[in-house]
């Protein structure tokens, strides 16, 4: 091929040749390196790592012994670089985090990655090595003079700074990010670190563009070296911002590997629970207590909160901490959205606790009309009192109206105060009318009816002292009828009567329980005895030891 023309020949192991020009001599041969040439494998491509020669290409360090002489122009970066620079790339590659070995372990296996990798692409730091290498090279080697540069050469030049400028904005851009991810300042999710290598990736490429223009050129012109210096910078620059990522990655796929799927479905389940007690204080209104008991177990949930986020703070920004990272942002709204109403919901607490007090107010206050002490004894103005505590507590716990809160459990004391010796007079009252139960029988059968039923009565109560048993009843009250059960129709026929027990319960005090006798008339009238001797006596059957009879 004649002086001046170039071409370009790839073999399988794609080494690019380049073919002397009229500035070379005629035996000179120059080799560079493409972006995929022996660094960044692809299906086509096997080259074996630094210091072996197995794989149908040879390794990169042969590469520069066998093709690029010390007799080589020194025109063009890589060309005439010494003897063992290729093992310099490797220790260069090794000390900046890169591994061409463990892209060759991964390479035999057959996980080649894509052009525009979605993995760190291992390979790519022998790249930005190789290329700062050259510009390292060229630089030390280069020494300005005046060079009038042809019309083609200025087009190369041009494309060079051209493919350079895209890298001299996106440069710093990455430099920024990985500075924040190493210092964390600024951490970065998995996909984002992936996205900040395949942007190294892609700056990479644009370096080796501009690198295969300066190739071309006189690398001793000054505006030519000033691009050289350029392009040195931004290698420097993209392969300090790699290594941090690939830093991150790793990490990352440490974490993902020291993860127990089923710790954090527990985790995640629990934390989920935790949230659906917040989704809406308005809940509290019908239920003050249950306010109450979750705003005393709020700290609690937080704590849990952030002991997860802890936990899992090396995969939250990984697919594999996906979900937890989404519990506990939907823990956060939920209890951002919770605080946030419990000032309306204290307000409306306000007219509810007024509303709570006067209504046993107004029970007592009819219960005392009545001369009823049943509102009393059963509970009715307790629970209602104890509703307009819990209103009241509940106000309290969110402390958005303490005043009112202040003044409205004042009230609830003197009520309560009022209330309780509202219900002791009237207890009194209605325990001094009390009178002992009428005794009303007079039937031939009284004798051995209550034989029975002190029987039963001794069997679980010998030590109580009987004052005395009456019958309320005139006569038995005989029920015959027919009844559906057990698919059919069955008959019965029976006759009832009550036994009033009347015991000593203290010095001042009788309390009166009652026996329910039945007989069986289908059964030859058997005789059956059921106390109600449990549970708490009602006022209406306590009687004053004054007023027995």
């Amino acid at each position: 091929m004649a002086p001046g023309s170039t071409t370009h020949h790839s073999d399988m192991a794609q080494r690019y040749v380049d073919l002397p020009i009229a500035s070379q001599g005629a035996g000179a041969v120059t080799f560079f390196p493409p972006f995929n040439s022996c660094v960044a494998p692809n299906p086509f491509n096997f080259c074996a790592p630094p210091g072996h020669d197995d794989g149908p290409g040879r390794s990169f360090e042969r590469r520069f012994r066998d093709d690029l002489t010390p007799a080589a122009p020194a025109g063009a970066p890589c060309r005439g670089v010494p003897q063992g620079a290729g093992k310099f790339a490797e220790q260069i590659a090794r000390g900046a985090g890169g591994s061409r070995e463990s892209w060759w372990t991964r390479h035999r296996a057959g996980s080649d990655p894509p052009e525009r990798p979605t993995s760190p692409p291992s390979a790519m730091n022998t790249t930005l090595v190789l290329i700062l290498l050259c510009a390292l090279f060229t630089a030390s080697t280069a020494h300005a003079s005046s060079l009038d540069l042809t019309a083609d050469q200025k087009r190369l030049l041009n494309d060079a700074v051209y493919y350079l400028k895209d890298v001299d904005r996106e440069a710093p851009k990455l430099t920024k990010l990985a500075e924040g991810l190493k210092n964390g300042t600024a951490p970065m999710a998995e996909h984002e670190i992936q996205n900040a290598l395949a942007q190294v990736d892609y700056g990479g490429q644009k370096l080796n563009n501009s690198i295969s223009r300066l190739n071309q050129l006189p690398a001793n012109e000054p505006e030519v070296a000033a691009v050289w210096k350029r392009v040195q910078e931004r290698a420097q620059e993209l392969l300090a911002a790699q290594t941090t990522f690939q830093n991150a990655h790793k990490k990352d796929q440490e974490a993902v590997a020291g993860l127990d799927p089923n710790a954090l479905r527990a985790d995640v389940d629990k934390l989920r629970g935790l949230s659906s007690k917040l989704t809406d204080a308005r809940h509290f209104l019908p239920k003050p207590d249950l306010g109450i008991e979750t705003l005393a177990e709020l700290p609690k949930m937080i704590e849990y909160r952030n002991e997860c986020e802890k936990k899992y703070a090396a995969v939250l920004g990984l697919h594999e901490g996906r979900t937890m990272a989404n519990t506990i942002s939907g823990f956060d709204y939920q209890q951002n959205s919770f605080r946030e109403q419990l000032p309306q919901i204290a307000t409306l607490l306000i007219n509810q606790a007024k509303s709570s007090l006067e209504n046993a107010n107004s029970i007592a206050e009819k219960a005392v009309e009545r001369r009823s002490a049943a509102q009393f004894v059963n509970g009715v103005i307790d629970a209602t009192m104890e509703r307009a505590e819990n209103e009241i507590g509940l106000m309290e716990t969110i402390g958005t109206q303490a005043t009112e809160a202040t003044a409205l459990r004042k009230e609830l004391d003197e009520t309560r105060k009022r209330l309780d010796a509202t219900g002791k007079n009237l207890a009194k009252e209605i325990l001094d009318g009390n009178t002992p139960p009428n005794d009303l029988y007079n039937g031939g059968d009284k004798q051995e009816f209550l034989d029975a039923v002190t029987k039963a009565w001794n069997k679980n109560h010998a030590k109580a002292e009987v004052l005395g048993m009456r019958v309320p009843m005139r006569a038995w009250e005989r029920r015959t009828g027919w009844k559906w059960a057990l698919d059919q129709f069955q008959k019965h026929d029976f006759s009832e009567l009550q036994v009033a027990i009347t015991i000593k319960f203290d010095a001042e005090i009788a309390h009166t329980y009652y026996a329910y006798l039945k007989r069986d008339h289908m059964a030859g009238d058997k005789l059956t005895v059921k106390l109600d001797d449990r549970g708490e006596v009602p006022l209406y059957r306590q009687l004053l030891l004054s007023n027995w009879k």
